[in-house]
């Protein structure tokens, strides 16, 4: 505690020479705590560029999320500059180099949050996705994407969160280890729901595995083949993209969506053929669209035309 108030000091009063070996000391000092604190945050008020010397630029172990609070300013991460203004976030992956400071002389009041890369390592589905998010955000940092970008509802509930997660830190309650993990999962979610994260981070996080999604489709075209059914419906059911949808139904099943209709309707029809039911009901009632068509896949998936099972119903 010591050395972290004589860093507040010499970042107000020092010379930069001062002030960067206080401030390295700090973040060698947070890193001690983050061996036992997968998670630490805290809130700082940042000097002007001036103030600040060039070896002021840092690196740790853990990837930090920093949100403007008050005031504005810049991030440095590596060569790229971003503008700070209050609700922007950002996020500086493990290893890269950076820096953010206030554009004028008023501080720039800044949320930060530091999180060890394997806090999320467990293995329930929980702690799997919430690592998928994290890892998606520190790669697109590194390819040089260090803003997260979020609507106007994600900052406000990404803000909410991060003041969470402050106010934990600095009067940690019961449970504290289990309280952080939740409320920087919720910030995980946020940049999620309300961010441009990528669409392939989208389709690995949708519910269930990809077979289980299949399934699903399969269930419901098993239940609705007598309804005139698209690609889009089916891909929107198993929660999927048209493309992978489509690619993931031929793996499943070995045929096209098409193809697996038109099966099953083609046996519902023979069976109401072989009732006695005409021919135009049980092209209507299977699904077909007309009866040329259904002629057509009749005899494609059964073998036959349609009149060879009424002349052998028996």
């Amino acid at each position: 505690m010591f050395y972290i108030m004589l860093f507040f000091i010499n970042i107000l009063f020092g010379n930069y020479k001062t002030r960067s070996l206080y401030y390295n000391l700090l973040i060698i000092l947070l890193s001690d705590i983050m061996r036992s604190n997968p998670i630490f945050a805290l809130q700082v008020r940042l000097g002007s560029e001036r103030t600040r010397g060039d070896d002021m630029s840092h690196t740790h172990l853990e990837h930090e999320l920093i949100m403007c609070l008050e005031g504005t300013g810049w991030q440095l991460a590596e060569e790229r500059r971003y503008q700070c203004r209050p609700g922007d976030l950002f996020i500086l992956p493990a290893g890269q180099g950076h820096l953010a400071f206030s554009s004028s002389e008023e501080k720039m009041h800044v949320a930060v949050v530091m999180v060890h890369p394997e806090t999320f390592s467990g293995v329930d589905d929980s702690m799997r996705e919430t690592a998928l998010i994290l890892n998606d955000l520190a790669t697109e940092a590194e390819k040089g994407r260090n803003r997260i970008n979020l609507s106007l509802e994600g900052r406000d509930r990404a803000r909410g969160f991060l003041l969470a997660i402050l106010d934990e830190c600095e009067r940690p309650g019961a449970g504290y280890n289990a309280m952080m993990k939740n409320l920087t999962q919720s910030l995980m979610l946020t940049c999620l729901r309300h961010g441009d994260l990528s669409r392939s981070l989208h389709e690995k996080l949708q519910s269930g595995s990809t077979d289980e999604r299949v399934r699903n489709a399969v269930s419901y075209l098993n239940a609705n083949f007598r309804r005139s059914l698209s690609v889009d419906r089916a891909a929107s059911v198993a929660g999927m993209s048209r493309s992978h949808f489509h690619a993931s139904f031929l793996r499943h099943t070995g045929v096209t969506m098409s193809f697996y209709l038109n099966r099953l309707r083609t046996e519902f029809a023979i069976e109401r053929l072989a009732e006695g039911v005409p021919m135009e009901d049980t092209a209507r009632d299977a699904g077909f669209t007309s009866l040329s068509n259904f002629y057509r896949r009749f005899k494609e998936h059964s073998g036959h035309p349609p009149g060879y099972y009424v002349k052998n119903k028996t």
